[in-house]
């Protein structure tokens, strides 16, 4: 699998992602369930730029007229080099204030911290160890950097709640979707039934070869179902690792009208994403984000 760039934005529109060009040329992904808010905003960004010229004529479902020097159109593709996610050009890219965002120091685990004011607060999360933010204070926009892993942005509209999490695999055998499903509950009075969640770029199972290591962790927590490994030889197999996150959702009470995933496998896609297995410790990695704005809640 490795699609032309201009095939993959047909590819995501067609499964109802929406792709967007925001200030400077900086490509990103929307999905329909994450956009039923006005007071919600969220970007799945790549590391694409495209023609400045194509700015103004954005819009759903659009995508780039492919050049001679560029697979499917845009800036020339490359692979660049690792570096740390720029948050003030992924604010400015979506119209957001660069000190509204804040991510957290991921380390593939399952704590979760809460946001309650700006300023201290932010500044406190990007040195705290923790793979998942939320918040149901306005002005505050949280971020989830990837390169393989999967990014999900949760929204409840009832409660005027957002949530950013990273899922890797050891994420997923360490229950941090259980965690984040419990912990918003039990903190925010959110009813799973009511959340709405976002599925972000991650490696596909097309490419996802793992082992029996991870196999044992996931059964270890009751994940086995026959889609999420695909046999591949004797103790590898290909994980479904967006597909797992969706299931476990649902395990948790989400309804799956609620789920929406980004179909693009980072991997198989350099023209947009950065990917750990294709690149190794060069790789850069994209945000994901999403914001809360508006008026004050509880």
């Amino acid at each position: 699998m490795n699609e032309g760039a201009d095939h993959a934005t047909l590819r995501a529109a067609r499964q109802g992602c929406v792709t967007q060009i925001g200030a400077g040329g900086a490509l990103y992904f929307t999905l329909p369930v994450l956009a039923t808010e006005p007071l919600v905003t969220h970007a799945f960004l790549t590391h694409r730029k495209c023609a400045a010229a194509m700015s103004a004529a954005a819009h759903v479902g659009a995508r780039p007229e492919p050049d001679s020097r560029t697979r499917g159109g845009g800036a020339p593709i490359s692979e660049p080099a690792r570096s740390r996610p720029d948050l003030a050009a992924a604010a400015t890219a979506v119209n957001l204030p660069p000190e509204a965002v804040v991510t957290m120091r991921q380390v593939h685990g399952s704590a979760v911290l809460r946001l309650s004011k700006a300023g201290e607060d932010l500044a406190r999360a990007s040195r705290q160890a923790a793979d998942a933010l939320f918040t149901t204070t306005p002005g505050i926009a949280l971020a989830v950097s990837t390169a393989d892993c999967v990014p999900l942005l949760l929204h409840d509209p009832t409660c005027g709640l957002i949530a950013a999490v990273h899922v890797g695999w050891r994420g997923v055998a360490a229950a941090i979707i259980e965690r984040v499903v419990e912990r918003l509950g039990d903190e925010a009075g959110c009813d799973a039934a009511n959340l709405r969640a976002g599925i972000g770029p991650a490696i596909g199972a097309c490419c996802y070869e793992v082992g029996r290591d991870v196999f044992e962790a996931f059964a270890a927590v009751g994940v086995t179902a026959a889609e999420t490994f695909l046999p591949r030889s004797q103790d590898r197999w290909h994980l479904d690792l967006a597909g797992t996150v969706r299931r476990l959702l649902q395990r948790c009470g989400l309804r799956g009208a609620h789920i929406g995933t980004l179909p693009l496998c980072t991997k198989c896609h350099p023209a947009y994403f950065f990917s750990h297995r294709r690149q190794g410790e060069r790789r850069g990695a994209q945000l994901s984000l999403i914001a809360l704005q508006g008026r004050e809640t509880a």
